[in-house]
């Protein structure tokens, strides 16, 4: 992952004047986990995610989205 973003995605950011509403119980907010990319290092959209986390024990579990 860069760890700069290009100027065209943060001329994007800019037109962004208000926070998205989605009033959907499917929708999740999971920005609190830890995640990685599976993505090819020339995708421009991370959508392919995997999350692991420790459940009870020693299990580990690994989410993909």
């Amino acid at each position: 992952m860069l760890p700069e973003f290009s100027s065209d995605a943060l001329a994007e950011l800019d037109k962004i004047i208000t926070p998205a509403t989605i009033d959907d119980k499917q929708v999740r907010d999971l920005r609190n986990l830890l995640w990685a990319s599976i993505d090819n290092d020339d995708s421009r959209d991370l959508d392919q995610l995997t999350v692991c986390r420790n459940d009870a024990g020693d299990a580990v579990r690994f989410l993909l989205q």
